[in-house]
């Protein structure tokens, strides 16, 4: 088995109790291509992973399900995969089976799926995987490139989707699968829901509300690949023959996750845990997830670019995050931005224009170039002024920026093109109205 050699710390960092379980940190290994195998898991273990959710089952097998396209655009910051082969109930149950074997201290989690009629498959399923050893459940409501086309009954005897992201945005049939799930079973529950349709806070109250063991958001979203303009036909894959579209994941889908985690944060209060899912890479993505409302982290494309071993380095870097800002432990994050944000209507808008510092000013006009603004113009620097600074020993650009404060309405778009750090810079003032509209 492939493992990597970790600093033995690493292993006993941040723990949390949860539902009668002890995890050794809040980070969980996304379900995904890197837990769909035993030598997985405990590499995870090794390198310090809390916990992991396995690699998703279906059961009866999706009618997609082929060999999995994957591309990831450093550039971007995007992964995207257009096809994935999900296990089977046998194969995910020998995995479940073979991980507790094999592994002593990392929680294991079942992410399951049935794509069944009714939610006693899903209740079969649960039983099932309880059995082969599972420490808890991750019902899977998310996958959006899963078969869409199937039905659940509902409590009600109404006829709703019941698979991947179409069943994951029906309020009523995914409490009452967790319900029913939960009846049939002893382990903690997790429900993972999608973030298309801007559905998760209203689905995730009825469900926290059924008593599960908590909510995770979806950290994928389903687009459009990028394009071969002079040949529309030309797919990202070198063994795929057709464009197709595609799920998206990575640093880039940072702040739709965030909002995902705080949006539920909301709607559910302070009570219910939150595994954030989506875009978390580093020390500073982990923290913005716990402020913005969750309880664990859950991580999947990073390691599928780097690897399982980065995550030493990131709890070393949030720790030090928790002891510069005098935050206790990771709990004392949690929320602390959720009470910040505010509605647009309540944004409060102080007067004040931007001031350009002439001697850092290198003439190269990207201040002057937004389309919106008509207060920066370029002026010749005096030949005094010039001449002065070559004798001192200084090089000043022959242009120089200036900006018209009544037509400035401080926006700071000139602040962020500009190349030279602290070259502009706002300052409190009377505010004038535009010239121009």
């Amino acid at each position: 088995m492939r493992v990597k050699t970790v600093p033995a710390d690493a292993v006993t960092l941040m723990e949390v109790e949860h539902c009668g379980l002890k995890y050794r940190n809040p980070f969980m290994v996304g379900s995904g291509p890197t837990s769909k195998t035993v030598a997985q898991l405990v590499d995870a273990e090794r390198c310090g992973w809390g916990a992991s959710s396995i690699k998703l089952v279906i059961d009866p097998p999706p009618y997609i399900n082929k060999e999995p396209r994957y591309r990831w655009f450093e550039k971007e910051q995007f992964h995207i995969f257009t096809s994935e082969k999900r296990l089977n109930l046998d194969e995910g149950l020998r995995l479940m089976e073979g991980g507790r074997k094999h592994t002593r201290e990392i929680i294991l989690l079942a992410n399951i799926t049935y794509s069944g009629p009714d939610a006693e498959g899903w209740v079969e399923m649960s039983r099932k995987f309880e059995a082969a050893g599972a420490h808890a459940l991750e019902l899977n409501m998310c996958c959006p490139n899963m078969s869409f086309n199937l039905d659940v009954a509902a409590e009600d005897g109404t006829r709703r989707p019941c698979s991947g992201a179409s069943l994951g945005q029906h309020p009523e049939a995914v409490a009452h699968i967790t319900k029913e799930v939960m009846k049939g079973v002893k382990i903690p529950v997790f429900v993972k829901l999608t973030g298309e349709g801007g559905s998760a806070p209203k689905v995730a109250k009825p469900t926290i509300a059924t008593g599960c063991a908590g909510i995770g958001n979806g950290g994928t979203r389903l687009g459009v690949p990028p394009i071969d303009l002079y040949d529309l036909k030309k797919n990202l894959y070198g063994l795929q023959d057709e464009v197709s579209m595609g799920c998206y994941s990575g640093p880039w889908m940072r702040p739709l996750a965030l909002r995902d985690v705080y949006e539920i944060r909301r709607t559910i209060g302070s009570e219910g845990t939150i595994v954030g899912f989506g875009g978390v890479h580093n020390w500073k993505t982990a923290a913005e997830m716990f402020l913005v409302g969750a309880d664990f982290i859950g991580i999947c494309t990073e390691t599928m670019v780097r690897g399982f071993g980065f995550l030493p380095e990131l709890i070393k870097g949030l720790k030090k995050y928790m002891k510069d800002t005098g935050f206790k432990d990771h709990r004392a994050m949690r929320d602390r931005l959720v009470r910040e944000i505010v509605t647009a209507d309540k944004v409060t808008i102080r007067d004040g224009l931007a001031v350009i510092d002439d001697e850092k000013c290198i003439g190269c006009r990207k201040c002057e170039l937004p389309a919106h603004c008509y207060a920066i113009t370029m002026e010749d620097r005096p030949a005094a002024e010039l001449a002065a600074a070559k004798t001192q020993g200084k090089k000043l650009s022959r242009q120089v920026a200036k900006i018209e404060g009544a037509d400035c309405c401080a926006c700071n778009t000139c602040i962020d093109v500009c190349p030279v750090p602290e070259c502009i810079t706002l300052a409190k003032g009377e505010f004038h109205k535009a010239k121009h509209n």
